[in-house]
Parts: C-alpha cells; structure tokens; sequence
C-alpha cells in the first residue's frame, strides 16, 4: 500500500498520516529499489480520509509515483 506518515510522538501511537510525499516515505528512493529488485506488483494508494481532500491527494499520489517510476 502506498502512504505516508509522519514520525509517531510517541510509544503508543502511530504517526499522523499525510498525504503522499508529505510525510517520511522517500518515494524515489523506494520505487528505485523496487525497480531494481523488479518487482512487477501492483501499487496501491491509500488515503485514510473521504470526501475532495482524499481525491486531490490519490491523483497527486499517482502523479508521484508515475514520476519515479519514469526515472
């Protein structure tokens, strides 16, 4: 699933998710690895929030991830 977050605050908690690229997932680097490793799955962008926001970040998430993977 792609997602992204940021650093929990604490020992209980996970850390407040946020849209894709905004949080502590370095993209690029990620798909790289995948693409060395060939993986050939799929990638899934989740957002955790509805309505508009949730549409804006999904088709940002996409935007994304179609950069790295052209790279």
């Amino acid at each position: 699933h792609i997602k992204d977050s940021l650093h929990p605050v604490n020992g209980r908690d996970l850390g407040e998710e946020v849209k894709v690229g905004e949080g502590k997932v370095d993209y690029p680097t990620l798909i790289k690895k995948l693409k060395e490793l060939n993986y050939q799955g799929n990638l899934i962008i989740e957002r955790e929030i509805s309505g508009e926001q949730q549409i804006r970040d999904i088709i940002s998430a996409k935007k994304l991830l179609e950069e790295c993977l052209n790279d």
